[in-house]
């Protein structure tokens, strides 16, 4: 629903005094500038933001620094017009720093320098009753517009909230939700992330995996774009993440630890490296995470078999052990200032031992009977990336993409119906080898045109088995019959041109194509079957408009066409079991759907916004549960509907209520519309309309000691998804951070769904099936977590992996 790119920002203030020039002030500059020159030691920086009780920034201040024991001049500066100041090359020490405003109270603050200092917030008392005709009184724009790219200021967003690492800054952004560590954006069918604009080929979960693990401070800067340029080699929205630059000649970094408490303890780190020096650019990050989870299920299922109604109770336990493992090395080399050559390894490593039980009771008007199943799960996955890239004055990108993927499973099951016991095992693999080489190239002119144009090829070997074996005596002996083995080689060809025009400073537009000639080839038992050969044109386009001068009414009107493929397990036609009665199936005769999207995005005074979208999917991919007429089942397995739609209208209303609460409230209404024409149980025409309310409220406890509150939710009344009718959920978390060790440190403590209340019930009232889902789990935790500082906010480097078509059914 949002866009985001650069932030137009005003050029002038009405009522804003100006500050002459005069020899005096050059000279005193002057020596300012000399002073800081001259100084060849080990040296930081002070960075800091000025604020009145309105929250109102304060430009064009003067900061001057000088030494606490001889009360000596060092250096000076003026804050920005949003209310920023650098000081830069200070020395190890103990200072005094005066700042001082024509409108407000001169401050005084003692410093002491032995790391880069960033002061945050500095509160400045108005003066009363002097220059009372005029105000300087600068709201800081939460957002910004260049090149049809909405962008927000992650310093100015996340500031007021107690944010651990660079996930949960997303949620920061008007339209862009955070539900159950997934991130959604308001009116958009799909949604990717890159970092610093690079080509993506993670999937998402490892990208927010990724991004639990880099520290929020690391952010400088978040665009959104409902309709990106082909350039950026992504299918729907994307939120692009720029990253703050390392200091050079100085080791930076942060250190994370966590403790989780959910009815059983749990442990999260993190490290995050940086060094620079010359030419070279080198950053390590590691996180782990260690988990013990439980979640139930309770179903109740009326199935009528062969002119028989039974009707069907299961309690599930499910509980499991997870532990998952991210590492990524990377490095740079600049060659000269135009050229730089930068490789990336990823590596990500996840173990997981399940211990699943189910108790069932079938009962019909006559007889009845019960069922006891024990399931036993283990999954390894393992995924390495390395990425090579040679990038020409940034205008000029060429790179080399390889992915390794394997992912071996094994499950045993132990299944009592009445007196009867049934041992059974299923095992499955998947290895995939994927490759990809990409280049792109931009060009602009004097008259305010671009141009961008590239290609990239993709080439992908997927080998998956899936075995189905029965116990013997002592021994498991496979079942040819529900046996699978499968090949997959899919190659994709692309290209694509763009343009960009700046009409004039109140109007802009881009518009990309891209052409993309597809192929998949499935061998199976030696069978060769081409499942599509397809070639498809995406465009993309994006108009802007900015009604006045100072930004305050900005429309932007985004178009955007793609295609979304199955996964190769959906493919695949193997029968995964939860227990003997409920299935999961794979469809081979699954196919790719295609995706339209329009938006339409006002953002008015810098701040507020207002979003209105249109999805539009044919063939849409999407799980269909259905109790079989053939067999006495449950299956659920992905179909493609008819198609299905989105009309989706949302407002984001920030505001202060004083100098230390914030509220950040969004509002949401979507239409829904599913279709598929289908035999009997599986047809189906719905729709329905879905209320989301979110909202994050910030209070500072404590301007000195900069201790945070935060309360912050959601609401999601009552949503469809194909057949389900999915009941109203609701999440409250709250927060409390304290800044420890000089600033250097954080300490926070948060509650997560106070009420464990986002649990779903689904219900099936449709045809002839009547079933209820309610599901338990473990969504309340208590985080406590510690971070720390070293050097300057760290840049992570990151290549994403796309791996979201390889992972088996669940």
């Amino acid at each position: 629903m949002l866009k985001t790119g650069s932030l137009y920002a005003p050029k002038s203030q009405k009522n804003m005094k100006t500050i002459s020039c005069n020899p005096k002030r050059i000279f005193l500059l002057t020596s300012f500038v000399l002073t800081s020159v001259t100084m060849f030691a080990q040296s930081y920086s002070i960075s800091g933001r000025l604020i009145d009780a309105q929250d109102s920034i304060i430009p064009v201040a003067s900061i001057i620094l000088t030494n606490q024991s001889d009360s000596a001049f060092i250096q000076g500066t003026i804050s920005n017009m949003d209310g920023f100041f650098t000081l830069n090359n200070v020395q190890n020490g103990k200072y005094l720093m005066f700042i001082q405003h024509l409108l407000y109270k001169k401050k005084s603050i003692s410093v002491e320098v032995s790391s880069t200092l960033q002061l945050g917030n500095i509160f400045l008392q108005k003066k009363e009753n002097e220059l009372g005709e005029v105000s300087v009184k600068a709201s800081r724009p939460v957002v910004k517009m260049k090149d049809n790219v909405l962008s927000y200021d992650a310093a100015a967003i996340g500031e007021k909230y107690v944010r651990s690492n660079a996930l949960e800054m997303l949620g920061d952004i008007p339209g862009v939700l955070l539900k159950d560590e997934g991130v959604q954006l308001l009116g958009a069918g799909k949604l990717s992330i890159a970092i610093n604009g690079k080509p993506t080929t993670l999937t998402m979960d490892q990208v927010l995996t990724m991004l639990k693990a880099m520290p929020n401070t690391n952010i400088k800067e978040i665009q959104v774009m409902y309709a990106p340029p082909a350039k950026y080699n992504v299918k729907g929205a994307l939120i692009n993440i720029i990253l703050n630059k390392s200091e050079k000649e100085e080791l930076s970094g942060v250190v994370t630890a966590g403790y989780e408490q959910r009815r059983k303890p749990g442990a999260n780190g993190s490290i995050n490296l940086q060094f620079s020096k010359g030419k070279w650019e080198t950053g390590f990050l590691y996180s782990g995470e260690y988990a013990k989870n439980k979640m139930g299920y309770e179903i109740d299922i009326n199935h009528n078999y062969h002119d028989t109604l039974y009707y069907i109770e299961q309690d599930m336990d499910f509980r499991n052990n997870s532990q998952e493992h991210t590492i990524q090395f990377n490095t740079s080399y600049n060659l000269n200032k135009k050229q730089q050559l930068s490789l990336v390894y990823t590596g990500s490593f996840s173990e997981t031992d399940g211990n699943n039980y189910t108790n069932a009771t079938f009962s019909t008007d006559e007889t009845a009977y019960t069922e006891s199943d024990i399931l036993k799960d283990n999954d390894d996955e393992n995924l390495h990336n390395a990425k090579l890239d040679y990038s020409l004055n940034g205008n000029f990108n060429v790179g080399l993409d390889y992915t390794h993927y394997n992912g071996p499973s094994t499950q045993t099951y132990q299944s009592i119906v009445d007196e009867t016991t049934k041992n059974y095992q299923t095992k499955s693999n998947q290895t995939i080898n994927k490759w990809m080489g990409y280049f792109d190239h931009s060009l602009s002119f004097d008259n305010d045109w671009s141009v961008n144009y590239g290609a990239n090829y993709s080439h992908s070997d997927n080998n998956n088995y899936y075995h189905y074996l029965n116990k013997t005596g002592n021994e498991y002996i496979p079942d040819a019959s529900q046996s699978t083995i499968n090949k997959f080689k899919e190659t994709a060809t692309a290209g694509f041109f763009g343009f960009s025009k700046q009409f004039s400073p109140m109007f802009s537009i881009d518009f990309s194509l891209k052409g993309e000639y597809s192929q998949m080839e499935k061998d199976s038992l030696q069978n060769t079957e081409k499942l599509w050969n397809n070639f498809r044109l995406y465009p993309s386009a994006n108009l802007s408009f900015t009604a006045d001068s100072n930004a305050n009414h900005i429309f932007q009107l985004s178009l955007k066409s793609y295609a979304t493929y199955p996964t190769y397990w959906e493919m695949s036609p193997a029968t995964w079991y939860t227990n003997q009665y409920m299935l999961v199936q794979g469809n081979p005769e699954l196919r790719p759907s295609q995706t339209y999207d329009a938006s339409l995005n006002y953002i008015f005074c810098r701040k507020y916004v207002a979003v209105v979208s249109y999805n539009y999917c044919s063939k849409m991919i999407s799980q269909i549960p259905f109790a079989s007429e053939e067999t006495f089942n449950t299956i659920a397995r992905n179909e493609n509907l008819d198609y299905s739609s989105e009309l989706t209208a949302a407002l984001v209303l920030p505001f202060n209520l004083g100098s230390r609460v914030t509220i950040n409230p969004t509002i949401g209404v979507f239409h829904r519309v599913m279709k598929r024409d289908g035999a009997g149980e599986q047809s189906f025409n719905r729709s329905a309309n879905t209320f989301i309310f979110q909202y994050d409220n910030s209070v500072l406890l404590s301007k000195k000691h900069n201790i945070k509150f935060n309360l912050s939710g959601y609401y999601y009344s009552h949503i469809i998804q194909t057949i389900y009718d999915i009941d109203h959920v609701y999440d409250v978390s709250c927060a409390l951070s304290c800044p420890l060790l000089k600033k250097k440190a954080e300490l926070a403590v948060k509650v997560k769904d106070i009420f464990r209340s986002n649990g779903p019930v689904s219900r099936i009232n449709f045809n002839n099936q009547q079933s209820v889902y309610r599901m338990h789990w473990d969504s309340r935790m208590l985080l406590l977590t510690f971070k720390y500082n070293f050097g300057k906010a760290l840049k992570a480097k990151k290549v994403e992996v796309d791996d979201s078509r390889f992972k088996r059914l669940q």
